[in-house]
């Protein structure tokens, strides 16, 4: 790779659709019951993909983490310091 392809995140071949992420990453768990439901899951990740925070589309500012992961557990919640959007 040359410097300006080192990035996965801008290679083509690593994005993935949000229907395909979240069975790959509920089969990930491992405690498949702590995963939010697909509705939830999905409005959680139209969210952050509104929010300002969100960066590469794909990482919260504000945390460091995937929104994808994130938005997965039940337990999660969003970080944003004004209380959260979801």
């Amino acid at each position: 790779m040359n410097k300006t392809t080192d990035c996965k995140g801008c290679s083509a071949s690593v994005w993935v659709k949000i229907d395909e992420t979240y069975e790959k990453l509920k089969a990930t768990l491992i405690d498949e019951n702590k995963a939010a439901s697909k509705e939830v899951y999905e409005n959680r990740l139209k969210i952050c993909k509104s929010c300002p925070s969100l960066i590469y589309d794909t990482t919260c500012k504000h945390c460091g983490c995937l929104v994808y992961a994130r938005a997965l557990n039940i337990d999660s919640y969003c970080p944003e310091p004004s209380g959260g959007r979801w």
